[in-house]
């Protein structure tokens, strides 16, 4: 059995559920201990027995959550979507046949699935045999499980299958989770039996669910949203902790004996421990109870700032942070920018005062959702006039190839234009000049206007060497919540940085002033090249 966060169910999903897995077991010339009974004359030898063996899902229900710390605990999902049923190539299920006597006559066989079908694993190491067909055979019980074990030899039912397999304490991982759930089946025969044995698994136990919401107040209203990032969850029944598995999905599972209770859960979101007792409930075998607790974290401002939250504007032109798991709810808000480094750098050395943050420490930085240019027909120069073709101007930015001054040197390249009388324009520094217009009415293009900055940000700016390089090793995490927004608002122009070219810094090298640092965002190499070059540009901003 495995469920459906486990990487195997694309396998489950094209052989479907209640489609049996069949195969035609092992012949022998003749039954041993481990076959069942037959004369060994024409008529009655041992034939092949077919096998069928499918698993039913958990049913779900909705657990009462009862009370919590202070949270509004209302549960406002019905199911746990995480109830499919399927197996793992590799997987082992163990088959005892026993007379009408309750005499073993088979003693735990094991059949494994090789993730198409299964057969007798003849490299048991056991010295067992698979089983046999005898048209002689009557009144059969077959006990089947999952998963296989050779402590179950000699176990005649299932409650001896449950007395020796009962669920761990800690499930956290995913060898745990699926050794607690225990997979039985049973079946007696009056007459003779069908040369087809279908096995159809049942949980022998019941299942706890964690999966909280997060209730809290963005840009003014009261929103929620399903996180993704709860950590440390446990449930404790009577005196004894559990510890759950974390399935992809975020919620946390665990498997438990049927039984009473009013189990307590525990667990961390956004820097705090949240915990409740949920009703006292009867937990039935092959069922899971999903606890769904509402997680009041109060107001999300920018202090509360994470990496990979999005950037938003309101309505009065002020920046707001939407949490980066609540991609479900971005398109309700004006996201602008993604969160890609909190608080001010060590290596930036800008006072942010002097801006409309308001404050010499910035809460962080955030990255464009867009390329400046739109590909490759367009890239940008750093420097160039065009009317006498020079691009040899040291304009007094940073020389650092890892400091984070990229602010402070969009504002050099606007300084040594105000300053210079040698008639340069902000315009002959096309890679600056177009972070500086992103955004605004004067944006190279008329859809970059929604992407304004937000009044109580820095601007857009061209980033530092030292800025690009870190987008570039954080490029994982990054990419995914990018990635995840553009599909979320059908955006073609929102996406990651390209790979096949590099992008200018705002960095300039200091041994020749015809040259400034370039990242490639490929291989993430920091060098530097003649500022009459072509390359991407990204804006960024600090807030």
């Amino acid at each position: 059995m495995f469920l459906s966060e486990y990487p195997s169910l694309s396998l489950f999903r094209k052989h479907g559920l209640g489609t049996f897995l069949s195969l035609l077991l092992l012949s022998a010339c003749s039954p041993d201990n481990d076959a069942l009974p037959g004369d060994g004359g024409g008529n009655t030898s041992s034939a092949e027995l077919r096998i069928e063996v499918s698993a039913s899902d958990f049913a779900t229900t909705r657990g009462d959550v009862g009370n919590s710390n202070g949270s509004n605990n209302t549960a406002t999902r019905a199911t746990d979507n995480g109830n499919i049923t399927s197996f793992e190539n590799g997987d082992c299920i163990g088959i005892i046949v026993l007379d009408n006597s309750n005499n073993v006559l088979s003693d735990n066989i094991p059949y494994k699935y090789n993730g198409n079908a299964w057969s007798f694993d003849a490299t048991n190491s056991e010295g067992k045999t698979a089983i046999y067909y005898d048209n002689k055979a009557v009144n059969l019980t077959y006990l089947a499980y999952f998963p296989y074990s050779k402590e179950a030899n000699g176990v005649t039912d299932i409650a001896g299958l449950k007395e020796k397999f009962p669920p761990q304490y800690d499930q956290r991982t995913k060898a745990a989770y699926r050794a607690s759930d225990l997979l039985v089946w049973s079946k007696t025969f009056s007459g003779t039996p069908s040369k087809t044995l279908a096995i159809a698994f049942t949980h022998a136990y019941s299942s706890l669910s964690l999966s909280p919401s997060i209730k809290c107040k963005i840009n003014g209203a009261e929103t929620s949203y399903v996180p993704s990032s709860v950590s440390d969850a446990s449930f404790t029944i009577g005196t004894e902790p559990l510890l759950p598995y974390c399935a992809d999905d975020g919620r946390h599972r665990i498997i438990v004996s049927p039984q009473t209770t009013d189990a307590r859960w525990l667990c961390a979101y956004g820097g705090a421990m949240h915990s409740g007792t949920m009703g006292s409930t009867e937990l039935s075998a092959n069922t899971r109870y999903t606890l769904a607790p509402i997680l009041d974290i109060g107001t999300y401002s920018l202090d509360n700032a994470c990496v990979g939250d999005f950037y938003c504007r309101a309505d009065d032109g002020t920046g707001y942070l939407v949490p980066g798991e609540a991609v479900s709810i971005i398109n309700l808000s004006s996201c602008v920018g993604l969160v890609f480094y909190v608080g001010r750098h060590p290596d930036d050395k800008t006072d942010y005062s002097t801006t409309k943050i308001g404050q010499k420490q910035c809460h962080g930085y955030v990255m464009a959702l867009t390329d400046v240019n739109t590909g490759s027909n367009d890239r940008l120069r750093w420097e160039y006039r065009s009317s006498d073709n020079k691009y040899n101007q040291q304009v007094g930015t940073s020389t650092s190839d890892s400091d984070w001054n990229g602010y402070s040197n969009t504002q050099a390249i606007k300084q040594y234009v105000a300053e210079n009388s040698g008639g340069w324009a902000i315009t002959d520094f096309p890679a600056a000049n177009g972070c500086l217009l992103y955004g605004t009415d004067q944006s190279l293009y008329g859809w970059q206007t929604v992407y304004a900055a937000p009044t109580n940000s820095s601007g857009w700016f061209l980033p530092s060497a030292g800025q690009l390089s870190y987008l570039y090793e954080n490029r994982s995490d990054l990419a995914a919540r990018i990635q995840a927004l553009g599909s979320k608002l059908e955006s073609s122009y929102i996406k990651w940085f390209s790979t096949i070219w590099y992008y200018w810094s705002s960095s300039e090298y200091s041994d020749y002033s015809s040259s400034a640092y370039r990242v490639d965002f490929y291989g993430g190499y920091v060098d530097w090249y003649g500022k009459d070059r072509t390359y991407d540009v990204r804006a960024v901003s600090a807030f």
